[in-house]
This record gives C-alpha cells, structure tokens and sequence, in this order.
C-alpha cells in the first residue's frame, strides 16, 4: 500500500479496464491516454524503456510534463499500460486446427510482437499482467489446449511454458540483432567470427564434449541453417505430447 492507502495494482487496473473518468480539475483535456500511451510506445520502439521518461512523452505530444499526471500517476503505471497496448490482441483461434498447430500459431504470434517491440522484454514483471489484452493472450492459449482435457493448473502452466520458451528465444534474436547493428557485421559474418573464437579456445582437454560440438562444424554459418526458435518449439511441444500420451 501507499502512504495514501491505494494499492498501485488496483490503480494500474482501473487505468487498464478504463475505469478511472477523465481528469475534471483544470481545463478541459486536450490530450487522451490512449495518445499518451502510443507516444510513450513509439520512444521505447525506437530507443528502449531505459530512455523512456514523462518528460519525453510530455514533448513528443507537444505538453508539459506535469499535464501527464492529470491522466496517471506515473511512468510505472505508463509502462503497464504501454505492456497491454503493445501486444494487441492475440490471433483469432482456429477451432478445426489441432492443439498442436493451434499453439504454434499462438506462440509464432508471440515471437513477433517481442520482436517487434523489444522494450517489452526489459519490463520487470512483477505481477500477472491483468490487462485486457494480455488476458486475451491467456485465453487464446488456453483455448488451443483445451481439446486436450488437462488439469486446469497444468493447462495454465503449460502455456506459461510456452510463453518463457518464446521470451528466451526472442531475447536472442533481439541480442543478437543489436550486436550486428552494432558491430555493422551480417549474422554469417559473425557467424564466422565465433566459430574462429571457439576453435581457439575450446580443446579436448578442457571441454572434451563442446569440442565434438566444435570440430563438427556446428558454428560455422550454414547457407539453410536450422531455425533456432522452429527447432526448440518443436521440442517444447514435444514435451506436452510425452506429457498428455506417456
């Protein structure tokens, strides 16, 4: 709680669901919090949540800083909202797919909004996300798994799985993406140059299992290399099939 007594996850859920009525002190709004949100999601786009402030949401719209604090408390409950925004809703479900095609679509889905907006994978989740939007995500993975008639704990810990397996490899890719931003090197390039690394410093002797690994070739660039993240979906998915059918 707050010093004044308000749980700032009730006051993030009442921004959320809309619950909270536009600001009557004052003049009139000129300004709604779904604009304040885009704006905020624009600068994290293209700079990252750690640049991300209300004085630099205040200036891309053209206002004072302090006039954000008429529609929200703070750059926390900002971040919140800029969470369920982001994400979208989650692809429709396909009733006839299978449970298997269905949660590969979802978690495809998934992958591309991380990608797309990378500054989500730098939010310290906290608790549950109880927006609108992400419940939608929730649903919509629980839904592609529901034919299989699963402990209604093991069905909401299978999808969380899912969505862990999808934040790690979207972490990669954003990491990885970065570094070549960085170094202006292509993905074969460096691809290259720790493939080099390894076999340097990798030998039987100290690492006798990686430098079967190494002398096989895995890290040198390929022309039709494995897809990472197809490849550890598969897996995952695996996992629930040995699960459901021991």
């Amino acid at each position: 709680m707050t010093k004044q007594g308000v749980d700032p996850a009730t006051r993030t859920l009442e921004l959320l669901w809309e619950r909270i009525a536009a600001p009557t002190r004052g003049p009139k709004p000129t300004l709604t919090l779904d604009e304040i949100v885009g704006a905020a999601i624009e600068i994290a786009d293209r700079d990252g949540l750690g640049d991300l402030s209300m004085r630099r949401v205040a200036e891309a719209l053209g206002f004072t800083t302090m006039s954000l604090y008429r529609y929200l408390p703070g750059k926390e409950e900002l971040v919140e909202l800029m969470r369920d925004k982001a994400v979208g809703r989650p692809p429709a479900h396909r009733r006839d797919a299978s449970w298997r095609a269905a949660l590969q679509r979802w978690a495809r889905a998934d992958l591309e909004v991380h990608l797309k907006h990378p500054w989500l994978l730098e939010v310290e989740i906290r608790r549950p996300p109880f927006g609108p939007n992400h419940l939608a995500w929730l649903d919509a993975g629980l839904a592609a798994i529901e034919p299989l008639s699963l402990d209604p704990l093991v069905m909401l810990n299978t999808v969380l799985a899912v969505d862990s397996y999808v934040r790690g490899a979207a972490r990669i890719r954003v990491g990885t993406s970065a570094e070549q931003r960085r170094s202006r090197a292509t993905r074969q390039e460096l691809a290259r140059l720790y493939a080099g690394i390894f076999e340097q410093i990798v030998t039987d002797e100290r690492y006798p299992a990686l430098a079967k690994i190494v002398t096989a070739g895995v890290f040198d660039p390929a022309e039709k290399p494995i897809d990472e993240f197809e490849f550890g979906l598969d897996r995952v998915l695996d996992g629930v099939a040995a699960f459901v059918e021991p």
